[in-house]
């Protein structure tokens, strides 16, 4: 290591402007972004999920039953917490089904209009199925299950 050649003032300056610098890039160093978290509130076994944003991010709502209409209900504050509180009816962007058996996400309330069809881990080699919203994507507003 190489010996400061300069006077005190300019040692002491030095070392405060590294003891700075050091100080920074530990701030900066020590937050993680919160995509990278883990999702630490998974969809419970036997329930159907929907999630605030793609690839199962964000706050989520879930169901054991059919919902004829997802009006008055809010996404819990679960995952990066993004989408907490709002509206499910029309914010959902993927869904997680851990269900044995499958279903639909209508477009419609009242089970109508375009849908986005998922299967359970019955009918698919004991796979969770999960995936981003198609022709659903935040424009949802009833789910069928089966």
């Amino acid at each position: 290591m190489r010996k400061f050649a300069g006077t005190k003032l300019n040692r002491v300056l030095a070392s405060g402007v590294t003891t700075s610098l050091i100080g920074i890039s530990l701030i900066y160093s020590s937050a993680s972004p919160a995509a990278a978290e883990p999702n630490l509130y998974p969809c419970p076994n036997n329930s159907f999920c929907l999630y605030y944003k793609s690839n199962q991010k964000g706050a989520m709502w879930y169901a054991t039953y059919s919902e004829p209409s997802l009006d008055g209900y809010t996404f819990m504050n679960t995952g990066d917490g993004e989408g907490a509180y709002k509206l499910v009816k029309n914010n959902a962007a993927s869904y997680a089904n851990w269900r044995k058996w499958g279903g639909k996400v209508y477009y419609n309330s009242g089970y109508r209009g375009a849908y986005d069809a998922f299967r359970g881990w019955g009918q698919n080699g004991g796979y969770i199925e999960e995936a981003n919203l198609i022709n659903t994507y935040n424009e949802n507003a009833s789910v069928l299950l089966e």
